[in-house]
């Protein structure tokens, strides 16, 4: 669901797409991937994408953890 969210947002005729993830408790690799396949598929279309900040301490670590902070979030939510 969420990657199909995502995609209709990127082929909407948006500049940019940011998702907000302020009140993620919880996200497992499932949902950090769908985040990174809509990355690319923005960054092929020319559309921005970005998770604003803030973002919740646990989704912070996430992607903290995996080592895609840079990729996904943008300096104030990093």
């Amino acid at each position: 669901m969420l990657n199909n969210e995502l995609k209709a947002a990127a082929l909407s005729g948006a500049r940019r797409v940011e998702v907000d993830f302020s009140r993620v408790d919880f996200c497992d690799c499932a949902g950090l991937n769908a985040l990174l396949a809509a990355r690319i598929h923005c960054q092929e279309l020319g559309v921005g994408f970005s998770v604003p900040g803030p973002v919740t301490p646990a989704f912070a670590r996430l992607v903290q953890l995996a080592g895609v902070g840079p990729l996904l979030l943008m300096p104030q939510a990093a």
